[in-house]
C-alpha cells in the first residue's frame, strides 16, 4: 500500500529542503507526494489596487503559486515520481488548509514552514469520518 503524503510549502521560503527528503521517501516506497500552498492575503497591495479588484488578485497570485510548485515538482517528476500541485486563496487560511486535508484526506501530512496558527488548528481540528 502506497502512502500518500501532503508537503504543506510556505511560498514565502527560499528554500525546500524538506521535498528532497520527503521525495526521498517517497522514491522508497512507492507513493504519492502532493505539494500544496495555500494563500490568504486579505486584499490587494498597493502597487496593485489601481489595476486589480481582489477577485483578480487572489486569482493572478493563486496561478503565480501554482507556477511556484509545478517548477518544484518538474525535477520530482522527472526522475519517475508521481507528485500533484493545488495551489489555493482561503480566508481564514487555517480554514483553507483544513478544508483541503479533508477533501484530500493525505496519509501523512508535513509543513514546509508553514505556520505555527496552521500546526494549532490542525491539531484541534476534528477527526474525518471513518469509512466503513
Amino acid at each position: 500500500m502506497s502512502s500518500r503524503i501532503l508537503l504543506i510549502i510556505d511560498p514565502q521560503a527560499d528554500t525546500h529542503p524538506c521535498i528532497e527528503h520527503w521525495a526521498g521517501f517517497v522514491a522508497r516506497t512507492g507513493g504519492e507526494l502532493e505539494l500544496y500552498t495555500c494563500d490568504a492575503q486579505p486584499g490587494v497591495p498597493e502597487p496593485w489596487s489601481t489595476a486589480l479588484n481582489s477577485h483578480e488578485y487572489h486569482g493572478l497570485l493563486r496561478e503565480r503559486r501554482q507556477q511556484m510548485l509545478e517548477e518544484l515538482a518538474r525535477p520530482l517528476r522527472a526522475r519517475g515520481l508521481q507528485v500533484s500541485t493545488c495551489s489555493e486563496w482561503h480566508a481564514p487560511l487555517e480554514e483553507g488548509v483544513l478544508r483541503h486535508l479533508l477533501e484530500s484526506r493525505p496519509d501523512l501530512v508535513i509543513y514546509d514552514g508553514a505556520t505555527i496558527r496552521i500546526a494549532q488548528a490542525l491539531a484541534s481540528a476534528p477527526a474525518p469520518p471513518r469509512e466503513l
